[in-house]
């Protein structure tokens, strides 16, 4: 199964020290764009998206992840 991470500095790198890659992001990145990408382009299956940015994605943009690319999209806290 082919994960990744999409956060902040510290949870992108803190996932990247067990060997799960990751993208950083900047306050008010797309986070709709960056997801469509990953699983288009890297063809992930799972992505961990930090509290932070999921906040920004509408229920269907996660459908369509699913549907179209099999991609699961996962909330998970940041770090502190």
């Amino acid at each position: 199964m082919s994960i990744y991470v999409v956060g902040e500095v510290p949870t992108v790198e803190a996932f990247e020290l067990i060997g799960v890659p990751g993208q950083i992001l900047e306050t008010g990145a797309d986070v709709a764009a960056v997801l469509n990408e990953l699983a288009r382009t890297k063809k992930v299956q799972l992505v961990l998206v930090q509290s932070v940015f999921a906040a920004q994605l509408a229920e269907d943009q996660l459908d369509q992840l699913g549907r179209k690319f099999g991609c699961l999209v996962l909330e998970i806290p940041g770090v502190g």
